[in-house]
């Protein structure tokens, strides 16, 4: 799957982009969202299960919304998306 294809999946997991406006606006469910040291998702799985309010997280790989990995802490799961 290239790129182009992944783009609209990552933003409907990170937050939406509005059609035709360029806009982004964040998904509410995040309630923290942070780089992490080394590319490693079970260091989001740790920090998810630290966190009571955390119901899931998204890994992000490094080089997709910067140089680092991300974690995004999830108060809520996510609908599913389709490929």
């Amino acid at each position: 799957m290239g790129l182009r294809a992944l783009v609209p999946a990552l933003a409907l997991s990170i937050g939406v982009l509005v059609a035709g406006e360029g806009t982004f606006v964040p998904d509410p469910s995040v309630f923290r969202n942070h780089g992490l040291a080394a590319p490693d998702h079970r260091q989001c799985a740790a920090a998810c299960n630290r966190e009571s309010r955390c119901a899931s997280y998204t890994y992000v790989s490094p080089n997709v919304r910067g140089p680092l990995a991300q974690c995004l802490l999830r108060d809520r799961v996510p609908p599913r998306l389709r490929r």
